[in-house]
């Protein structure tokens, strides 16, 4: 019952453009300031723990490299004579098991 109190709950707001422990580009990178709030703990003091992990996760998450996204390419044509070959084998022996036609 005493866990969403609001004395307990933490808002820790923090504004990369003034901090002095990034460098020029990670400032840019950053630019708007982050507003976390914590409250699922009882005390304000475990509150401002999990307040402070989760910002170092969303900055560490921020300041990541963003991944290139893979290019398409097309299947080779010899990739693709191959899969029509392995389909036209599979078809004939599956023929092979259909009952003969009646004459």
């Amino acid at each position: 019952q005493s866990v969403n109190t609001s004395d307990s709950r933490v808002e820790l707001i923090w504004d990369p453009r003034t901090s002095h422990v990034l460098t020029p580009y990670q400032r840019h990178a950053l630019r708007t300031p982050f507003v976390i709030t914590a409250s699922e703990h009882r005390s304000q003091l475990q509150n401002r723990q999990a307040a402070r992990h989760r910002l170092v996760r969303k900055v560490q998450s921020a300041l990541e490299p963003k991944r290139k996204r893979r290019r398409r390419t097309r299947p080779s044509a010899a990739s693709q004579t191959r899969r029509l070959d392995a389909k036209r084998k599979r078809s004939s022996l599956k023929a092979t098991r259909r009952r003969p036609p009646m004459e």
